[in-house]
């Protein structure tokens, strides 16, 4: 193949909606997506030790031997001060079934051997005991019952971009299944789902406290389990990503608390709607204009500096492609270029506005063969949003933008816009791929702009 297999997005679109084959969308392989996102391995998230900026929390990853290596690789950080344990499972403990009596044999250690008091334990499992079918529910409740200490498991699986996010969604509740009842209702917490710990939270105490909202927290706001216990209490949940979607309904269904569900938007249209929901769940308004005219004149300003400079759109985003791609397009930048993972008919309606505002976008699949010597140009695009390092070339001739996180407040937009003019202040460096480190603009209880 000397061409790159490509359609428009307007060809894509005809497909999708007469549910026809779409010749490019292959499944890709794992050597290929370690190729294209080699810092991908888990999205940011890492069951074993993401969840240890909780207080008072350990985690236990039981496994064997070859699945060890995703916390001795992963447990390194400035959360694992101890609290990360590993179990290594050799082949007859596994044949014997003696997973049972070594994991209490373990807590027992745990318990012994962690300084500070622990009130909850989080035991990861791998994909050996999805297929064995372990009872860790059982299990659970036996070490909850004899060591007096919370416990949940949820399993140290692969969130690769386009997978499954079934490891996720397991991690997320499960912290959250360590919660116990306060008994009593406070009306002025709020709960932010899905980060354990999140910078926008800031920005949605400013904009509710008119509405009696005391305190937006994430569950490692918290100094202790126990104290975290007053979320069962909350006003509202603020569910942040579909990981956390479980979690808020299962809330829902046993202390009764509403929620409203956020995306993970840059586009301020999206966000001032997020307010409007919030607002009518806590019966008032909350207004948000002061902030969204920063936003729009921010991306004006930007989006003039880039004027006639197309722009790429990949899957190295938090956000996903299509959405990533119409955010962008909403904030004033020309996108030309979409490098998809595989497409499925949910896609069908961002790719419809799409085809609607830029017809002869051009749509790659980056695990097509056709790529596999692919390489961009600065005539097809200048900024890359997300495109794989593998399609850029080192001599600097095409920018990378930082990489699109979490959304959802216009803290995080204006902390992109910010970000993103550094890189285009910055001279090209041929070679150097700069790791940005996320920075995100937020604002104290007097309303008052500061930066963390």
């Amino acid at each position: 193949m000397n061409q790159p297999y490509s359609l428009t997005i307007r060809q894509l679109r005809d497909l999708l909606e007469k549910r026809q084959t779409i010749p490019g969308n292959l499944y890709e392989n794992a050597e290929r997506k370690v190729l294209c996102y080699p810092d991908d391995g888990d999205g940011g998230l890492i069951p074993t030790t993401t969840p240890l900026c909780i207080s008072n929390l350990a985690t236990l990853m039981v496994s064997p031997m070859g699945c060890g290596i995703h916390l001795t690789e992963t447990g390194r950080g400035p959360l694992d001060v101890g609290r990360a344990w590993l179990l290594r499972l050799q082949e007859r403990d596994i044949v014997l079934g003696r997973q049972r009596p070594l994991v209490l044999e373990a807590v027992e250690t745990i318990l012994a051997q962690t300084f500070s008091p622990l009130e909850g334990l989080l035991i990861s499992a791998t994909c050996l005991d999805g297929l064995l079918a372990t009872d860790y529910d059982a299990l659970c409740r036996e070490i909850q019952r004899r060591f007096s200490i919370r416990c949940a498991f949820d399993y140290m699986g692969p969130l690769l971009k386009g997978s499954p996010r079934q490891a996720e969604t397991k991690m997320i509740s499960a912290c959250y299944g360590l919660l116990r009842p306060c008994g009593s209702t406070d009306p002025g917490l709020v709960n932010l789902l899905g980060p354990l710990r999140s910078s926008q939270a800031a920005e949605l105490n400013t904009l509710l406290a008119p509405l009696g909202v005391r305190q937006v927290c994430c569950l490692a706001d918290f100094s202790s389990l126990s104290a975290a216990d007053a979320m069962t209490g909350a006003r509202l949940n603020l569910v942040l990503g579909g990981g956390a979607l479980w979690s808020a309904r299962e809330m829902q269904r046993k202390w009764g608390i509403p929620y409203v569900s956020l995306s993970d938007a840059y586009d301020p249209a999206a966000i001032a709607a997020h307010y409007r929901e919030i607002g009518l769940a806590l019966g008032g308004t909350v207004d948000n204009r002061s902030l969204r005219r920063q936003v729009a004149q921010r991306a004006a300003c930007l989006s003039s500096q880039l004027e006639g400079q197309p722009c790429a759109v990949g899957g190295k985003n938090d956000v996903p492609c299509f959405s990533a791609a119409y955010t962008l397009l909403e904030l004033g930048f020309s996108v030309t270029t979409l490098f998809a993972h595989h497409v499925t008919g949910a896609d069908l309606p961002l790719v419809r506005a799409l085809a609607d505002r830029v017809p002869h976008m051009r749509v790659y699949f980056d695990s097509h063969p056709s790529l596999y010597r692919y390489q961009a140009t600065p005539e097809e695009f200048t900024l890359s949003f997300g495109v794989p390092d593998p399609f850029l070339p080192l001599d600097g001739s095409i920018r990378r933008a930082p990489i699109l996180r979490s959304g959802a407040t216009y803290g995080a937009v204006l902390g992109y816009l910010d970000e993103l003019e550094q890189v285009l202040r910055a001279p090209a460096v041929p070679g150097l791929l700069p790791e940005l480190s996320p920075f995100r603009r937020v604002w104290n209880e007097a309303g008052c702009e500061r930066r963390i």
